[in-house]
């Protein structure tokens, strides 16, 4: 018995591991996925912004807008 069982032991409960933390589920390589992964990348070299650490789906609204909105493309305050 080891001493961390041998202490479990006398106080009359078993010794159990962490459970490792439940994952959701990453969505498998396919075309889609590389089609996203190439369009990022163009995007980022285009642009010099990158899109923040972390996968794609637990991104918010506003990380996305901010992402892929084209400055150039928005209308100047003069012309309104």
């Amino acid at each position: 018995m080891t001493t961390m069982s041998t202490l479990c032991a006398a106080r009359g409960r078993a010794h159990r591991r962490a459970e490792p933390p439940v994952r959701r589920p990453r969505p498998a390589d396919g075309p889609d996925h590389n089609l996203l992964m190439l369009l990022i990348a163009d995007r980022e070299v285009r642009t010099g912004r990158t899109l923040p650490p972390g996968p794609c789906e637990d991104l918010t609204e506003e990380q996305l807008i901010a992402f892929w909105a084209d400055p150039h493309l928005e209308p100047d305050a003069a012309t309104r």
